[in-house]
């Protein structure tokens, strides 16, 4: 058997948000491909430029954007970003791959035109949601719902609770924590996380993520009791998720939230601790607090710190089976059978 070189454009750096991309190329050079990981910049602040091509892992490469895409001659382009659609000619692949993660409606309506070629042009097109999955069968046939998982492995690793010394104005360490990780953006619902944090003024409410295209940190009426602690590298990541005592996704309700799949719930639920979600299609699990109401979700963050409180071992342990059983070695098989017969094609 040969194998696939496999090229992800300059999108997001590798180190600071370590999203869905990451892991497939991870699970996929695991499998004995070449994967090329192409940084959205060259470096980050208070770390070293990447000027050429850096092995992470067997087969896994992080690339600088610097270094031009085609002299890495891949087999297959795969790519997420629409906007990215114009590289196909320009690399030239045999193959082309294109990742649905998000729905080209409200402020992803500019992509709409990219979008809609980069489905109809893809060999192959992975759907992260069953909506999504929809929306491209309608363009392409050849068609995968590829669902978002998590490295059930990595969220066991937790070790000492990080908010016992956490020092910040405010921050009661003697009260329990109701944690949201991941990207602040207007997907968010600000106002239900506020009235969330007035309702339970005896709870820490804990951020962990980057401003997206929300400024949380200086909002004005923000709660004495939230409190921004800004991004966190993967690596550490589960040791603040594993203690939160209560997990959450507030989310608006719009086209783009119905479509989505929000990675930090497969990773909440590999932590097993109660989960309080808006009405998210993709998060409607057995053991998860589902809230279909404002009203509704607030009211559940109540009953899921009673839970733990109570320490619910069954629903905890329910959790933790549907995240294992989510994972991305599992999710991304249809995914390996697809290469292994274009490999077994350009022999």
């Amino acid at each position: 058997m040969s194998i696939l070189r496999i090229l992800y454009p300059p999108t997001v750096n590798y180190n600071i948000l370590f999203q869905r991309p990451n892991q497939v190329l991870k699970v996929l050079s695991r499998e004995g491909h070449t994967c090329y990981f192409m940084n959205h910049i060259p470096g980050i602040k208070g770390q070293y430029v990447l000027e050429g091509i850096e092995e992470l892992e067997k087969n896994f490469y992080i690339v600088s954007n610097m270094v031009h895409p085609a002299t890495l001659n891949p087999d297959v382009y795969y790519f997420s970003y629409p906007p990215y659609y114009d590289w196909i000619n320009r690399i030239k692949p045999e193959y082309v791959i294109f990742d649905a993660l998000d729905s080209p409606t409200g402020e992803f309506s500019s992509w709409k035109p990219e979008w809609e070629k980069s489905v109809k042009r893809a060999d192959l097109v992975l759907a992260v949601s069953t909506e999504l999955y929809k929306e491209v069968k309608k363009l392409n046939d050849n068609v995968l719902l590829v669902k978002n998982g998590v490295d059930y492995d990595h969220y066991q690793q937790a070790t000492r609770n990080p908010y016992r010394k956490l020092k910040l104005p405010g921050f009661q360490r003697k009260n329990p924590v109701v944690g949201f990780s991941g990207a602040i953006a207007s997907w968010v619902n600000l106002e239900l996380l506020y009235r969330s944090c007035l309702e339970y003024p005896d709870f820490n409410f804990v951020i962990l993520g980057l401003e997206y295209n929300v400024k949380l940190k200086r909002s004005i009426g923000r709660p004495d009791n939230l409190f921004f602690l800004g991004h966190v590298p993967y690596d550490d990541l589960p040791m603040w998720v594993n203690h939160f005592d209560v997990c959450t996704i507030p989310f608006r309700d719009n086209q783009v939230t119905r479509a989505c799949n929000p990675l930090k719930f497969w990773e909440y639920m590999a932590t097993g601790n109660p989960v309080v979600t808006s009405n998210l299609p993709e998060t409607y699990y057995e053991g998860v607090y589902w809230a279909k109401t404002d009203e509704e979700y607030i009211s559940y963050i109540g009953d899921a710190m009673v839970e733990r409180r109570n320490h619910g071992d069954k629903l905890r342990e329910v959790r933790k089976k549907v995240a294992y059983n989510c994972s991305w070695e599992k999710n991304l098989e249809p995914v390996i059978e697809q290469l292994q017969r274009w490999d077994k094609d350009g022999e």
